[in-house]
């Protein structure tokens, strides 16, 4: 990590104490049949909505981008230059990757948080210069959430959301932690756990998060996180909301209802009036991207999962069939092409997808990885 020194913090934790999560590596709408509950939530609290720490990952900017993807228990950062076509280990070295990733990026600038993993609790956080620059180590104060979009650069400043109370919004600032707001400040019934932050040009920052219905799950903020209003016109039998997609000429707002179902709130005024786009039926473990207007999303038919698309910020969707077995994740390039990633046991799985005319079923061409994949995760953080 050329002359950054990073001292993990370890705690004992008897047996008995560690907790299992039912829900590891998916986003659940259903009852996972379990009283054990995850870093950062209450009991009590309704099922999650969100894609966890062990769960494979894009973020991609045309044929440009990375992966999280798991090689045997480990987690795994992969970049490319070229649509996959070649690929890097980008995996900060010396760092167990066991308790999952998440990644963000801004510009030149990428940020990689580690999750929680066995007497690792406190989240380091490395930042680097794309494609390969060396990494620059800090430490957040408390665990990363277990949301692969509880990371996120505000320019190329971190902020975190971490356990506790819900959920705390942390920024860095000089050499320690601000924080900015936690779910109580947002739902003073304590009815809310934050799952994603994300920023934009302007100040213009989004906490989404679940609750039970009838909590607010989305909020806005204008000056870079200093205040936090609300999302106006959420259903009223809202229990999640998803990462926002889009800018200052138009957002797209992903809200799960509590009969199962997901529609996308759109606006095209800077995220003042709000229009609620068709229902679907949400997909155990959904997924959406946008690029411009055209969205994707994936819903559930006949108990398989589908690919959604729309060509209209999600007022109306269209079938365009069923995805691979082990589908997570999806990064929309174009309104026409883009990669998808998953994973079957513990090895991970990317795609290319294409969308053709309309009618057309979308085409998924699994991308052959390189056989070193599945091996590196044995010997890493062992170094």
């Amino acid at each position: 990590m050329s002359g950054h020194r990073l001292r993990l913090r370890y705690s004992r934790i008897p047996a008995s104490r560690k907790l299992i999560s039912c829900c590891a590596a998916t986003i659940v709408l259903t009852a996972c049949g379990s009283s054990s509950t995850g870093a950062g939530d209450r009991a009590g609290d309704p099922p999650k909505a969100r894609a966890g720490l062990s769960s494979p990952a894009l973020l991609m900017t045309g044929s440009s981008g990375y992966a999280l993807l798991p090689s045997g228990s480990s987690w795994l950062l992969l970049g490319t230059q070229d649509g996959w076509r070649t690929l890097a280990n980008r995996t900060p070295p010396a760092v167990p990757t066991d308790g999952g990733l998440a990644i963000a990026g801004a510009g030149h600038t990428i940020a990689v948080a580690v999750g929680p993993y066995d007497r690792l609790l406190a989240s380091p956080v490395l930042s680097s210069q794309a494609p390969a620059g060396d990494w620059t180590p800090v430490e957040l104060p408390a665990g990363l959430a277990d949301s692969r979009h509880a990371l996120a650069l505000d320019g190329t400043v971190v902020t975190a959301i971490v356990t506790g109370a819900g959920g705390r919004l942390l920024r860095r600032s000089g050499n320690g932690w601000v924080s900015l707001v936690t779910a109580i400040d947002l739902a003073p019934a304590g009815q809310l756990s934050l799952d994603s932050i994300s920023w934009a040009a302007g100040g213009r920052g989004w906490l989404t998060g679940h609750g039970r219905s009838g909590t607010a799950v989305a909020f806005t903020s204008k000056d870079d996180g200093r205040t936090w209003m609300v999302v106006s016109d959420l259903p009223r039998d809202a229990v999640a909301a998803l990462t926002p997609c889009g800018n200052s000429n138009g957002w797209q707002l992903p809200v799960l209802s509590s009969d199962g179902s997901v529609r996308v709130l759109r606006s095209a005024d800077g995220a003042t009036g709000w229009q609620l786009g068709a229902p679907i039926q949400t997909a155990d473990q959904p997924s959406w991207t946008c690029a411009d207007h055209t969205s994707w999303l994936l819903g559930v038919v006949s108990g398989a999962n589908h690919l959604f698309i729309s060509t209209d910020s999600g007022a109306s969707w269209f079938d365009r069939g069923a995805v691979p077995s082990g589908l997570t994740d999806l990064s929309a390039s174009s309104a026409t092409n883009g990669f998808a990633a998953g994973q079957d046991g513990h090895s991970g799985l990317l795609w290319s997808v294409s969308i053709g005319g309309p009618g057309a079923k979308v085409g998924f061409s699994r991308l052959k990885l390189p056989s070193w994949i599945a091996s590196l995760g044995r010997s890493h953080g062992s170094s």
